[in-house]
């Protein structure tokens, strides 16, 4: 459905909210009230799917039927409602999940819920993703306090190789466990999530399905390059030790790290078209003389709530993310610093691991920034 079509569509949606707020307070915003009750958003969402099943009923002269206001997705609302790269790095469930489910107090629905395949296999994801940060940290210990006592060039260089790699498996770990409020408020991934029935109204799947597919292939592209790096800076394929299964660990974390950044790049690029598509009504409103200005403010309202609860949702994990990667850009720093003092041949491998890592991050703060900009105009 083309954006223009779709923003027509959404006094419909929106007049339940508009009704709610006219019995209000005054003094008090949209945005602080969807805030300070954030369930309100999905509710909003939810009721958006509701009444294009109503007006299609009213075309058509059929009733359309609901099995527990159910959204039957289509495919590609589900790679966007949760897309396959996150769901195998364990960010979002492997299956859609029904929240109506929540209210059913039976045995058997209990354990279907937390029984299920995607659920153990999250937790099989998060156990893997612990094991890994324990052993790089405790085997770059055990190297960094054995070598204590040489000072070799080659101990301090693999000293500070240690070090950035327990960076990075500490950054990616914590960075894994704040992504699951992406999930836990109803952002992303699952049919009722509020950015799912947002880019639906509006007719915004298509185009961020298409954006989503190059930022996986980009993420992808950028995993693969760290992981060879990095191989090369440890000295390449040797016979199988402590150093390979030290490499696969930091594999493991690496992609954990950007799939992370991906989950809250997901997000912030629908924002982005959202004030686009909230843009384009307004000013196509206004070559035809037809502005809904009444509907306007609702709708920016509403999109600037959903704006503070992705934001809600990501600063913690973004701060972390970012974080980890100046650390060990900081650590590669040092390693450049101390081959210049020695005088030795410089060892550019460390560096290059660090340019996809660092091309990852860019994306995620020139998302954020266009958002920004877009709102300040």
């Amino acid at each position: 459905m083309p954006a223009g079509e779709g923003a027509q569509l959404a006094a419909p949606g929106l007049a339940a909210s508009a009704a709610t707020l006219a019995e209000m307070e005054p003094a008090q915003s949209f945005v602080d009230i969807a805030c300070s009750n954030a369930s309100q958003l999905s509710v909003v969402a939810s009721s958006w799917s509701q009444d294009e099943g109503e007006s299609e009923g009213e075309e058509t002269g059929e009733d359309i039927p609901y099995e527990d206001h159910e959204v039957q997705l289509e495919p590609w609302e589900g790679q966007v409602a949760s897309p396959f790269w996150l769901r195998l790095w364990g960010i979002f469930p492997l299956a859609m999940v029904r929240q109506d489910d929540d209210h059913r107090l039976s045995m058997l629905a209990y354990c279907r819920k937390h029984c299920r395949f995607s659920t153990l296999y999250q937790a099989g994801v998060y156990a893997i993703a612990m094991g890994a940060t324990g052993g790089t940290v405790a085997h770059g210990v055990n190297v960094v306090l054995a070598s204590g006592e040489d000072g070799s060039d080659r101990s301090n260089r693999y000293n500070l190789l240690h070090i950035a790699d327990m960076v990075m498996s500490l950054g990616a770990l914590t960075g894994l466990l704040l992504t699951r409020r992406l999930v836990h408020i109803d952002v992303l991934g699952n049919q009722d999530s509020l950015l799912v029935g947002y880019a639906r109204r509006f007719g915004l799947v298509p185009v961020w399905r298409c954006i989503s597919r190059y930022h996986t292939a980009a993420h992808v592209l950028a995993w693969v390059l760290v992981v060879v790096f990095r191989l090369q800076a440890q000295g390449g394929i040797g016979e199988l030790g402590r150093e390979d299964f030290n490499l696969a660990a930091y594999a493991f974390s690496s992609g954990l790290a950007i799939a992370s950044f991906q989950a809250y790049l997901h997000p912030t690029t629908l924002l982005s078209y959202m004030v686009d598509c909230f843009c384009y009504q307004v000013v196509s409103g206004q070559k035809y003389s037809q502005v809904d200005w009444d509907g306007c403010v609702r709708d920016w309202n509403l999109l600037q709530a959903a704006m503070r609860r992705v934001s809600t949702a990501s600063e913690w994990g973004i701060l972390v993310l970012e974080t980890t990667v100046i650390m060990i850009a900081f650590v590669v720093g040092m390693d450049i610093l101390n081959t210049a003092a020695s005088h030795n041949e410089l060892k550019w491998w460390p560096l290059l691991s660090l340019v996809p890592l660092g091309a990852v991050a860019m994306m995620l703060l020139h998302g954020a920034a266009v958002v920004s900009e877009k709102c300040a105009r």
